[in-house]
């Protein structure tokens, strides 16, 4: 690990995933990973390594990642991804809240087939026998309840 003083104190970050970030915060001094892994984010001015994975750890400079970075790392861990989009969230083995930043279509691919029930009562219908797919408006939220399918 390298210590800097930057002249730009809040610098872009590019991650190997898409995702363009930059730290609300300023930061002084930068503490630069060392490149001795997989460097999964640079930063954008300098090419100087901003997110390294070492040895099943993440070394990363900032307080804060990409969307993009988040989840990539999660589904390295072995973390399942309810959906492909930026929404929030919280789930456990029988229910998953989804609330909508926009209105749209959205598609909640389940751990495991289940009976799945929605509350408030609204329209939703099953892809296949992991996935359920909803329409929302903006702000609203759906609560679901999952009951895992018994083996027959």
């Amino acid at each position: 690990t390298e210590k800097r003083n930057l002249e730009k104190k809040r610098p872009r970050v590019v991650d190997s995933f898409g995702g363009v970030f930059q730290p609300q915060l300023e930061i002084d001094p930068l503490f630069i990973p060392s490149a001795t892994g997989e460097v999964l984010a640079k930063f954008e001015e300098s090419g100087d390594p901003s997110v390294v994975l070492s040895q099943g750890r993440v070394y990363s400079s900032l307080p804060a990642m990409s969307v993009e970075l988040f989840r990539e790392l999660a589904q390295r861990a072995g973390v399942h991804l309810y959906t492909d989009l930026p929404l929030a969230m919280h789930a456990n083995r029988h229910w998953i809240s989804v609330h909508a930043p926009e209105k749209g279509e959205y598609a909640i691919h389940l751990r495991e087939p289940a009976e799945v029930r929605a509350y408030p009562s609204l329209d939703f219908s099953r892809v296949d026998d992991e996935t359920v797919s909803v329409s929302l408006d903006r702000g609203e939220t759906v609560l679901f309840r999952l009951d895992p399918e018994r083996e027959k």
